[in-house]
């Protein structure tokens, strides 16, 4: 694995800094994709470089300049409107980048590997998601990438594409934006202001970070062929309540005395999920593998670098 040319875009997001961060310790080198051109480097063995996904020529001739072993696509809008207020020119302009990306990726004959990420949204049913459960998206964002899924798997049949779609379930770790349930939690708690929520009833399946990034890893080092042209759940295969999971983190931060959560105060989000879990058994089979980390442990690493930044 040492010396492997890798392409991570989306590399500078929160799943691709940790992912970014092992495949440098490891001795690989890797080519950030980027749209952000204050982000621009050359130096070492990262090197961000900037980008069109909606310029198909001129992406395809990057790529073959670098001629990578692996790639590793993150990127994506995280726009999750439902379908009525979907802007159009917008939806279609990102499914232009995915497929685009795609398509010039599939035509690299060296490839080792490409690794397609995919997102829980692409499934409507509330209750145990497996992978036989129906492909039904319940917004656009779903949509999107259900059809980033459908391309990626049909390359695969048809041309041998040496590909896996990963659908994780809710991923939180270390230097997570505060802009989901969880990472607004713990930030909120640890700054000891008060917290509101919904009645916490919703139903979540949570996955550490570093959980992610040892499947990417092990799908570089060694890549299963029994995964290849699969969809690929990855969840710890419990559920938790996210009024439970409140509760579990208030001690974990350290509040002793009242505690600051306002359980109930907000209404729930119109046409939110009342829950799900994953079954994981034929994943866990397929990617012989299972989560490293406990939701106690993941849950402290993750308030104490909270801690260690909102107090440097």
């Amino acid at each position: 694995m040492k010396g492997s040319k890798i392409i991570v875009s989306g590399g500078s997001g929160f799943v691709g800094q940790h992912l970014v961060r092992r495949l440098a310790d490891l001795g690989c080198e890797i080519f950030i994709f980027t749209r952000d051109d204050t982000k621009i480097s050359q130096d070492g063995v990262i090197k961000n470089i900037l980008v069109s996904y909606l310029d198909e020529s001129s992406l395809s001739q990057k790529l073959r300049q670098i001629e990578p072993d692996h790639i590793v696509h993150l990127s994506s809008s995280r726009d999750r409107e439902s379908f009525k207020d979907c802007s159009i020119p917008q939806f279609n302009d990102d499914v232009a980048t995915d497929l685009n990306f795609i398509m010039a990726c599939s035509r690299l004959k060296q490839l080792k590997s490409f690794i397609y990420f995919g997102t829980a949204d692409i499934y409507l049913d509330d209750g145990v998601l497996s992978l036989k459960s129906p492909v039904s998206p319940k917004n656009s964002y779903g949509f999107r990438k259900s059809m980033g899924i459908s391309l990626v798997n049909s390359l695969s049949r048809s041309q041998c594409f040496p590909s896996v779609c990963l659908v994780p379930s809710i991923i939180y770790g270390p230097g997570q934006k505060p802009d989901m349930f969880l990472p607004a939690l713990i930030d909120s708690l640890v700054k000891n202001q008060r917290f509101s929520m919904s009645d916490g009833s919703q139903m979540r399946d949570y996955i550490f970070v570093k959980d992610i990034v040892d499947v990417v890893v092990n799908q570089i080092y060694g890549p299963n062929s029994a995964c290849l042209g699969r969809t690929i759940l990855l969840g710890s295969g419990e559920a938790i309540s996210i009024k439970q999971l409140a509760l579990m983190v208030e001690p974990l931060v350290g509040i002793k005395k009242e505690s600051l959560l306002d359980i109930g105060a907000l209404e729930q989000r119109a046409g939110e999920s009342k829950g799900y879990s994953y079954d994981m058994k034929e994943s866990f089979e397929l990617l012989d593998w299972k989560p490293r980390f406990s939701l106690h442990d993941g849950l402290v690493e993750t308030i104490d670098y909270a801690k260690s930044v909102t107090h440097a």
